[in-house]
């Protein structure tokens, strides 16, 4: 038995990036429809990525400023959040109290099964991701997007 469909997401944003997020989503769907497994669960991990990047747009300076923003080495200023991979936005959400440590826990695990996309590191871990796999992806994308008190539209 197949779960729900993920609702519509409305997240105020403008149009092209409302637009890629609601084809990331679909296409997540489809992915896990046609039991591509691997593909369901990397495409997940990036509608995860494009729902942080969204909410933490919308206050881009105080995620700058953050403690845990991506800086240079060197220190100084942090990088534009547009280049953060992931893991930044997941530690930023919760530096902004955002997102809650117990819950970045679970999209952490997420992040890590999403990068399975690198041949060597599914290879090192001899991973095969399955049906169990991408119900759980799936469901850390919708808790993490109730926890942000995302406006899912109609």
């Amino acid at each position: 038995m197949s779960p729900p469909p993920l609702p519509q997401i409305g997240l105020g944003l403008p149009d092209p990036l409302a637009d890629n997020l609601r084809f990331r989503l679909e296409e997540a769907e489809r992915c896990r429809e046609a039991c591509a497994w691997l593909a369901a669960t990397i495409m997940y991990g990036s509608v995860l990525e494009t729902v942080l990047l969204a909410v933490l747009g919308r206050d881009e300076p105080a995620a700058l400023a953050a403690a845990r923003a991506p800086r240079p080495k060197s220190g100084g200023k942090s990088f534009p959040l547009n280049t953060w991979g992931l893991e930044a936005l997941l530690n930023v959400a919760v530096d902004l109290r955002k997102l809650d440590p117990a819950m970045a826990e679970y999209a952490h695990a997420l992040r890590d099964a999403r990068n399975l996309i690198h041949p060597a590191k599914q290879e090192r871990e001899r991973s095969s991701p399955d049906e169990w796999l991408v119900n759980v992806s799936r469901q850390v994308v919708e808790s993490v997007m109730a926890t942000l008190d995302i406006d899912r539209g109609p």
